[in-house]
């Protein structure tokens, strides 16, 4: 320790003599990393959720080579007196129209143009329901709606059994990278803007798969830009209130917007992409970086105001208690977000390796930046203000030692309390429920649900298991079975595919006989329907988003009332059992398996970075201070507050996500700084010849004050978080909030009362 104190002095000395040496470190530092920024890319998609060697990423680029891409944007009418009008009709009609002059949209299917199967005589005519060569009077729109809301293909699925709710799906092309969804959704919505101004009684919603990545980046961007300023705000009010110095506003915020810079620079040189996840960058850096600048800010202060130095000693003095303490902090944060970089989810892996690579950053403009300005800082001492007077933490030291056998029997008890209610915690990792209910996504998919009776999809494949298989009978009617056994099922709204339209074309062949409405019973007939179905389709809306090109394997989309991955993930593994049952090959595909696979990983990578950051912090802090008692109590203002939260969690009836997995990485973090900081002072004072009972008194009263402004900051500015519209970072920062407040807590009662228990601190 004396070697490391030896060093931590020359280290303060130098940076304070070599202001403008550092400050050039500092800014080439910034020069070089920060010059990455221009080749950071942006993937909000859902390739971007898994690593690019996973098996599911895999088989959803085989799965879009075979049936075209899953990335839609989705137009959704709504009109309360019904949309079977002559006005209505023809908007739906110009919508489908105008979407396929949109770039990289291959498809476009609704009402207008579904294709209907109609008899007249021994004739059959395949045409598109509502085009421009419908009559549009009141009479043939009242037949059609009559017509539409007992078609089973349409209904929940182009329009809704109340007829005021309609459906238009544009497809995108299939892409290797990230599809252009920002110029996909924003040339869809400057087309709806003239319709919106023309007819003020409909209600336009919009959705699918591009709208819901794009919606994410907005969100994210709208976080950043709204909630930051107004954290910087609150946090520079507060510090200016405490501090009354300008500079020492300033200073702290100059080296973390340093550190953020430099630590985006990097992620671009690292060709890392940036994502929702990532977007809590920012308020991380926040979070390290003004902690250890109020731990220099205040040791600062203190050496200058109530030890008679001089600027120059008082900087040195404070830069060199803290060195040590911040050094071992910022090794410890690290590894808690390295320990991230063990998950399978993508977004995370890269958040791992950013926040530990940007809390180094952090630290580095602390001492290299703030701490070569230092001198630059006055103080002035507040009116009759005495350190030595008695202070709020020693009435909590004196509650602490007074309750001490109290707390260290309710402690464990309500630890594992916690743990038990957080292991029955919920996952769901539905990207639905990352958005606020106020946002567009959640409006549009809530009203689908209203008139649906659901809103999310699933793709399933069926696969014959051989070329041709699709004509095959027996396949055939198995998969009809499972269908129907499917329809069964309450939770299933919908279930689309070519069996559909298979019986179909047998019932039109039979005179319209509903004995018909069957899967054929030869080979002979199935391919002559489907044959004589392609002859009537149009250019662009033919069957290869549905069938193989070798007619293999058909695809099938399954609509059901299921607004959590964990539900989704166990009703379809029950829809596999069923189909190992009847017999017949069937597999999940598109993109719902790829959410399902994060929802599977959520929990691995809690538990995982626990493993490894909990047991490595424990080994250095035990290194560092030689003590196997200090080290395991150092423990419990670390794991206490977590286990607590995570109970909180069950009980107020939230679910586990991909932004909770954040939240307990981050304030591990944050809750070991403030445990090191208190610790470290501690054994300071026991070396400098204090009794253990002394020492613990001091640390209260000198450290007791850091921490909590450190915590008032951090807790104020994680909940302002809330003002987001991204529900992940609402959570983020409730929970942060939570979390660091339970560990101060731990911290100045919990600890003090575990330390208060040794013989050395009783002595």
């Amino acid at each position: 320790m004396k070697r490391a104190h030896s060093i931590a002095e020359s280290v303060a000395k130098y940076i304070v003599d070599h202001t403008k040496t550092c400050l050039f470190l500092s800014f080439l530092l910034l020069a070089i990393a920060g010059s990455g920024i221009v080749k950071i890319k942006a993937n909000y998609s859902v390739k971007g959720w898994l690593m690019d060697d996973d098996q599911r990423l895999v088989d959803l680029k085989a799965h879009e080579g075979t049936f075209g891409s899953s990335d839609t944007i989705d137009i959704m009418l709504y009109k309360e007196d019904g949309i079977f009008d002559e006005k209505t009709v023809k908007t739906i009609q110009d919508i489908t129209r105008d979407l396929w002059q949109i770039k990289h949209i291959v498809r476009v299917e609704s009402l207008t143009n579904y294709n209907s199967i109609e008899s007249e005589e021994d004739d059959i005519f395949i045409t598109p329901f509502l085009d421009e060569e419908v009559e549009l009077s009141a009479e043939n729109l009242a037949k059609k709606k009559e017509r539409a809301i007992n078609d089973n293909q349409l209904i929940n699925s182009s329009l809704s059994k109340s007829g005021r709710f309609t459906y238009i799906r544009a497809f995108l092309d299939t892409f290797e990278t990230t599809p252009p969804y920002d110029q996909v959704v924003v040339d869809t919505e400057e087309l709806l803007e003239k319709y919106k101004k023309e007819d003020n009684n409909i209600q336009f919603f919009l959705g699918g798969i591009s709208f819901i990545n794009e919606s994410l980046q907005r969100a994210s961007d709208r976080d950043m830009a709204v909630v930051f300023p107004i954290v910087v705000t609150v946090l520079s009010i507060i510090l200016l209130w405490f501090f009354k110095s300008f500079l020492g506003v300033v200073l702290p915020f100059s080296l973390v917007g340093l550190a953020i810079l430099t630590t985006f620079g990097i992620e671009g040189h690292l060709g890392i992409e940036l994502s929702s996840i990532i977007a809590a960058l920012p308020a991380i850096l926040i979070a390290i970086g003004i902690a250890d600048s109020i731990h220099i800010l205040i040791g600062y202060r203190h050496f200058a105001l109530f030890e008679g130095m001089n600027n120059h000693d008082a900087a040195i003095a404070s830069l060199k208690k803290n060195f040590i303490p911040t050094l071992l902090t910022t090794l410890t944060t690290s590894i808690g977000f390295f320990s991230l970089t063990t998950t399978e989810i993508k977004p995370i892996y890269n958040l791992g390796i950013l926040s530990g690579i940007g809390t180094s950053v952090a630290w580095f403009f602390t001492y290299f930046f703030l701490g070569a300005l230092l001198t630059k800082i006055s103080f002035k001492r507040k009116e009759n203000e005495d350190e030595t007077k008695f202070s709020a933490f020693d009435g909590i030291f004196q509650f602490a030692e007074d309750h001490k056998v109290s707390i260290n029997i309710i402690t464990p008890i309500i630890a594992i309390g916690a743990i038990y209610l957080g292991m029955q915690n919920y996952i769901n990792a539905d990207p639905i429920e990352y958005f606020d209910k106020g946002t567009p996504v959640k409006q549009a998919f809530d009203k689908t649900r209203s008139e649906f009776g659901g809103s999310r999809v699933i793709e399933l494949v069926f696969d014959s298991g051989e070329p041709e298989g699709v004509k095959n009978p027996a396949f055939m009617k198995k998969a009809e079975e499972l269908v129907q056994w499917m329809l069964e099922d309450e939770k299933i709204i919908r279930v689309s595919s070519i069996l559909d339209i298979i019986k179909k074309m047998n019932k039109t062949l039979h005179s319209d006989n509903e004995e018909y409405y069957a899967i054929p019973d030869t080979r002979r007939a199935i391919a002559d329907q489907l044959f004589l179905y392609t002859l009537g389709l149009p250019q662009g809306l033919d069957l290869k988003n549905q069938l193989s090109l070798d007619n293999q394997k058909f695809r099938v989309l399954v609509m059901w009332d299921i607004n959590d991955s964990t539900a989704a993930i166990e009703k379809t593994d029950k829809i596999m059992e069923k189909a190992k049952e009847i017999g017949i090959d069937i597999y999940e595909a598109g993109q719902s398996p790829i959410y399902n696979r994060v929802n599977d990983l959520v929990v691995n990578t809690l538990l995982t970075s626990m493993s490894i950051s909990l047991p490595i912090i424990f080994l250095i802090i035990l290194f560092v201070f030689k003590d196997l008692s200090l080290a395991l109590l150092s423990l419990i203002p670390n794991v206490l507050p977590l286990s607590v939260a995570a109970g909180i969690m069950y009980l107020v009836g939230d679910e586990l996500n991909i932004g909770n997995v954040i939240v307990f990485a981050v304030c591990l973090g944050i809750a070991v700084d403030d445990t090191i900081h208190f610790v470290s002072n501690y054994k300071l004072k026991m070396m400098a010849g204090m009794s253990g009972h002394d020492a613990l008194a001091s640390t209260m009263h000198q450290t007791g004050k850091a921490l909590t402004l450190t915590t008032l900051m951090l807790t104020i500015a994680f909940g302002l978080f809330y003002l987001g519209d991204f529900v992940p970072n609402q959570k983020f920062g409730v929970y942060c909030s939570i979390i660091l407040t339970l560990a101060l807590i731990a911290d100045l009662i919990v600890l003090p009362a575990a330390l208060l228990s040794l013989k050395s601190s009783r002595e």
